[in-house]
């Protein structure tokens, strides 16, 4: 809190608006991060039983990439580097293996 005290009172905010301050900003701060699965109905019934949950939000669907996509970008990825093709290939086959165990 000390730190929106002073922050308080460059802006000329009153002592008696302190909670309403720290409100504000931690709603304008504030993020969070929620992952469930897709799988099955529980996030279904969840969205249903808590629209908050997807009310102004953004949902990122991550699926699986392919093997191809995966090796196309580990190659974009080395090709800013001096190596030979053998070796990009290596590398790219390596990244592929730490992908999927």
């Amino acid at each position: 809190m000390r730190p929106l005290r002073q922050d308080m009172k460059k802006e000329g905010i009153p002592h008696s608006e302190e909670w309403n301050y720290y409100l504000s900003k931690l709603k304008d701060n504030l993020h969070l991060c929620l992952c469930f699965s897709p799988a099955g109905d529980n996030l279904r019934n969840r969205c249903r039983n808590f629209p908050g949950l997807i009310a102004n939000s953004t949902i990122d669907w991550f699926f699986e990439w392919p093997e191809e996509a995966l090796r196309e970008v580990a190659n974009f990825k080395l090709s800013d580097f001096n190596l030979e093709d053998e070796m990009k290939q290596t590398s790219s086959t390596f990244s592929l293996s730490c992908t999927f165990p």
